[in-house]
């Protein structure tokens, strides 16, 4: 009688990996934000997500702060990126960085715009007739630059799937905690969010 062997149990499925483009004069609070819900919660909760930064010139970067910030990747960490935060920008986007961000969502990134980063996904044409979440103080610029994105300042995020908006730095954790209620249900959701002491909608 043949012995019968046991099955090889699956190997686990990859992280879903988050990078998020920071940029010289980077705000931290957003950054800070992503990192602390994607990132490493202890051993007691899996860990469904992996995070890192990336900028257009890899370096020491400044921060608002006053002090900086190390990034090691350059834009090739978008390539394979699942999901990409965009902690915040200035005006004037460079074309690597918009080509960087269009590939991404091109093969099914997910673009995460907060505050001044919705200037990036907009540029893209991919918040054209879409509603997005905007901060007060940039819903003029926005309106001058980009005519086909509907801004909607009543709410804190507004998430399409593909591309989702965060008006200011503090509605980033809400965003994110969102992203992975919608991934991983509520249950793994809370379960961060008490770490953070946060909750997600």
């Amino acid at each position: 009688m043949p012995l019968e062997c046991p099955e090889t149990p699956p190997a686990p499925a990859r992280p879903h990996r988050v990078v998020a483009l920071v940029a010289p004069n980077q705000e931290l609070y957003p950054v800070t934000s992503a990192s602390a819900v994607f990132g490493w919660h202890g051993p007691d909760i899996p860990q469904h997500y992996s995070f890192r930064l990336c900028a257009e010139n890899p370096g020491s970067l400044t921060t608002t702060l006053g002090v900086p910030i190390q990034v090691e990747s350059g834009l090739d960490a978008i390539d394979d990126a699942d999901t990409v935060v965009i902690a915040g920008w200035t005006f004037g986007t460079p074309p690597a960085v918009l080509d960087a961000v269009s590939r991404a969502h091109a093969r099914g990134a997910r673009i995460v715009a907060v505050a001044a980063g919705i200037f990036i996904p907009a540029a893209l044409g991919l918040l054209d007739g879409r509603r997005a979440s905007v901060h007060w103080e940039l819903s003029g610029e926005l309106a001058a630059r980009h005519p086909r994105v509907i801004p909607d300042g009543t709410v804190i995020y507004v998430d399409h799937g593909d591309v989702a908006t965060a008006g200011a730095s503090a509605a980033t954790l809400d965003l994110c905690l969102h992203q992975v209620l919608q991934e991983h249900g509520a249950a793994h959701a809370m379960r961060v969010g008490r770490q953070l002491a946060a909750g997600p909608h």
